[in-house]
């Protein structure tokens, strides 16, 4: 990446959502690739849940969100989604590997900023 976010919360996560792959990234870090089926959604939980996640926002294009996010609100992560076509036309960005990267820089961003307004 060209230029560094500042990084307010390194734990927080970022799943880039697909239809038979979730592309997560962790603070920014290389991203982890997951499955759709149920067993692959608790394995990725059970990732996020050793990284020290408590926050964990989502990118898709459609319903194949809805799984995921039933698994980690489920263990008491914070789950939100983030509007795509808001990111989609940013320069550098061509594959989902990147996505998520670039998200998991973002997310911890998100993540603290949320914090901050509800304690504020």
């Amino acid at each position: 990446m060209s230029q560094e976010l500042p990084m307010l919360d390194p734990l927080a996560a970022f799943v880039d959502v697909g239809s038979e792959h979730m592309h997560v990234s962790v603070g920014g870090n290389r991203p982890e690739v997951f499955g759709t089926v149920t067993s692959q959604l608790h394995a990725l939980r059970d990732w996020l849940l050793a990284q020290g996640v408590r926050s964990v926002a989502m990118d898709a294009t459609g319903v194949y969100w809805l799984p995921l996010s039933g698994v980690l609100e489920s263990a008491g992560l914070e789950v939100r989604m983030v509007n795509g076509r808001q990111t989609r036309n940013l320069p550098g960005r061509k594959t989902d590997m990147a996505d998520s990267q670039w998200g998991g820089h973002a997310a911890h961003a998100w993540s603290a900023a949320c914090r901050l307004r509800a304690t504020g």
